[in-house]
Parts: structure tokens; C-alpha cells; sequence
């Protein structure tokens, strides 16, 4: 399989992997990253499936008969995160050095090895010519100096040990080379791997207006297994101002600029997981006053481990304040018109799914505003 996302679409496309024929009448379903399916289509003769953007996914899976292959989204990105991909670094002189180490990050007490490759305009340098290191912590103290005049071809080698207690934060490797200074950042963390797999999984994916609260389940395990049995627990709810948009209807917009919504955060639950890791909570939805469209609830599960490391989870709740949406299309399309001429305005009224709505009573206000672009 292979996914191609584009602004309002997703097309999958589905080969057999022994001909490298595309694949027709096999069933590809969009899950989110529980595993729970959005929605499904078909492929057709050429082995292509389209969905819209209007769903968020994780993992695509594709069946035929007994066969079954699941692929994540972001596998299909161009990762550089595995090279190295800083550079050569030129200066005045045109020499130019290359500076690189075995990793990106290390812990206080490893030792790390420098490889510095250098050379002048035509591609050569002279031998046994010294070249010397300094390396200072984020403090700026020097911790490390050396001169060598040891190379094969250019290419010279440095390594050092640091301190169990060395303090983390970027280090700076400088490195003189015929005159010529070259630069470094190390990068040294305390990094602590979380043991626990943490999820919180709303019971309704969308919140409408009838609705009073948000109710979700929490679910923590060791990453081994086990269940991560009278944790400390706690879920808190960020409400965020989201603008309603529907694929069809891309050229309207659902909201209301005159109005400002500031984003909020409440504690929702604070209590211990019972013995299978498992908690229910819900959280009762304050009176939230004038929204200018949408919300999204974005719900933070953090459950604290028995040496005092925190872990965490999250989801997202689709939040809608209205029955309705109604739509304003700008005919100009750049937001500007002549005084003293008609301008037709095109309305928009669908439901939160973003079907069209008819026969409808639709009330609007036109204001004339004065504002000058120098305030």
C-alpha cells in the first residue's frame, strides 16, 4: 500500500506485492490509533481508494479475503531523522570542515567520540598539520582540549569522556584547523523512558449541545503487560476555539470574527486506578458563553508512576455549541468592495454534519465598520 494526503483528500493506492499490479474490490479502512474504524471504501480497477479529509486517522488497513495489511500514515513521510544532515561549513579562508559524532544525543557519563574531516579549496590538506579541539558545557566552562596532528586524508578523531554528574544542555565543540574555526553543538540529557502505556478514550467522539458532559475511560498499563494497578491518576480537559470547516463548502466560513473565545483549562478527575489499571470518569461541561463556532476538547490523561515519573495520554473531543452552522461566502474572495454598488452575499445553513439545511429562518445584521490600516 501506499497513501498520498492532500488538502482534501486521501487517495490509497493498493498493488499486489508480487506483480506490482494494482489491486481491485479490496476493502481499505481508515482507523484512528485505537484501531477503531473512521470509515472503508473500495478500490477500484486502477487500485485506488479516495476518502475525504473530513476524518482523522492513524493506520490504514487493507483486506481481501484472507490477506490483510495495516500501514501507519506516517511511515509514508520522509524521515532524515536517522542522518546526519547539517552540512559542510565553509568560512573566508575556503576551507572547508565537517564535524559529526556517533549520535545525537548522549547521557552524562558516556564518552563521545568527534570526527572532524577537513579540507581546503582543491580538495586536499597537508598532512600531519595540527588541528586542535575545545569543548565547553553549557555553563561555558572548557571541559575538554586537544591538539593532534594525527590524520589520514584529512580526517582527524577526538574523544572524550564526561562526568556521571555533568551538567545537560548543549555543549559547543570548537575546532581550529589552519587558522580556521568550525563549530559543534552536543547535546547532553538525563533522558527517562516512560514505563507506562497510557490511554484515555472518550465514550463519544463528538459532544453535541444536548449533551452535559464528557464522559471518557482511562486505561494504564506497564509496557510490559501488566496492568498499572492504584496509580496515581489525573485528567484534566483543555477547551480550544475551533473553526467549523467542511470540504464542500471550503469557499464559506463558520464563524463569527466579532466574537473571542480564549481557551481554558479544568481539572476533571484526580483519583487512584483500581487493580485492572482502569478508571471512569466524566467531566460536567461549564455554561461557556458566546462561541464563535466549534470547540475542541482535548482530554490529558497523566498517571504517575510508583518513583514519581509521570506519564501521559491524550484524545480529542469534537465539540459542537450549535445545532446549526451558518456559512458567509465573500463574492470578491480578498474582502474587499466598492461603496455604492450591490453586493450579493451567498449564505450557507447546514448541520454539524455539514448537510445543507432548508427551510430555515435565517436572521442577519450588516454593519458598516470604520478602520484605517495605520491602527
Amino acid at each position: 500500500m501506499a497513501v498520498k494526503v492532500a488538502d482534501s483528500e486521501t487517495k490509497v493506492f493498493v498493488t499486489d506485492i508480487v506483480t506490482g499490479k494494482p489491486l481491485s474490490s479490496v476493502k481499505v479502512s481508515l482507523l484512528d490509533w485505537e484501531g477503531d474504524e473512521r470509515t472503508s471504501g473500495v478500490s477500484n480497477s486502477q487500485g485506488v481508494v479516495s476518502f475525504s479529509s473530513d476524518y482523522y486517522y492513524y493506520y490504514i488497513k487493507a483486506e481481501k479475503g484472507s490477506q490483510v495489511s495495516v500501514l501507519n500514515k506516517n511511515e509514508m513521510r520522509w524521515s532524515t531523522s536517522g542522518f546526519d544532515i547539517g552540512g559542510v561549513r565553509e568560512n573566508r579562508r575556503q576551507s572547508k570542515g565537517f564535524i559529526y559524532t556517533e549520535r545525537g544525543v548522549y547521557r552524562p557519563g558516556d564518552s563521545i567520540n568527534v570526527g572532524f574531516i577537513v579540507r581546503n579549496h582543491d580538495n586536499t590538506f597537508p598532512g600531519n598539520h595540527p588541528v586542535s579541539i575545545s569543548v565547553s558545557d553549557p555553563q561555558y566552562n572548557t571541559i575538554f582540549t586537544q591538539t593532534t596532528s594525527e590524520a589520514i586524508d584529512g580526517l582527524y578523531t577526538f574523544g572524550f569522556a564526561t562526568d556521571e554528574n555533568a551538567p545537560t544542555g548543549n555543549y559547543n565543540v570548537r575546532i581550529n584547523a589552519g587558522g580556521s574555526q568550525f563549530y559543534h553543538d552536543l547535546k547532553i540529557e538525563t533522558v527517562v523512558a516512560e514505563q507506562l502505556k497510557v490511554q484515555i478514550k472518550p465514550l463519544k467522539k463528538q459532544v453535541l449541545w444536548t449533551d452535559k458532559s464528557i464522559d471518557f475511560e482511562l486505561n494504564a498499563s506497564y509496557l510490559f503487560g501488566a496492568p498499572a494497578a492504584n496509580l496515581k491518576s489525573e485528567v484534566v480537559i483543555e477547551i480550544h476555539p475551533y473553526t467549523m470547516q467542511f470540504p464542500k463548502f471550503s469557499e464559506f466560513f463558520f464563524s463569527r470574527s466579532d466574537v473571542e473565545f480564549k481557551s481554558f483549562t479544568q481539572n476533571a478527575l484526580k483519583k487512584n486506578l483500581d487493580a485492572e489499571g482502569k478508571l471512569t470518569g466524566s467531566w460536567v461541561i461549564p455554561t461557556l458563553g458566546t462561541v464563535p463556532s466549534a470547540l475542541k476538547a482535548k482530554i490529558i490523561a497523566k498517571v504517575t508512576e510508583k518513583g514519581g515519573q509521570t506519564n501521559e495520554g491524550w484524545n480529542i473531543v469534537d465539540m459542537h455549541v450549535y445545532p446549526n452552522y451558518v456559512g458567509i461566502k465573500d463574492p470578491s474572495g480578498y474582502g474587499y468592495h466598492t461603496i455604492g454598488q450591490e453586493v450579493k452575499f451567498p449564505v450557507m445553513l447546514t448541520d454539524v454534519g455539514g448537510k445543507k439545511l432548508s427551510g430555515k429562518q435565517v436572521e442577519y445584521r450588516i454593519y458598516r465598520n470604520d478602520k484605517q490600516w495605520w491602527y
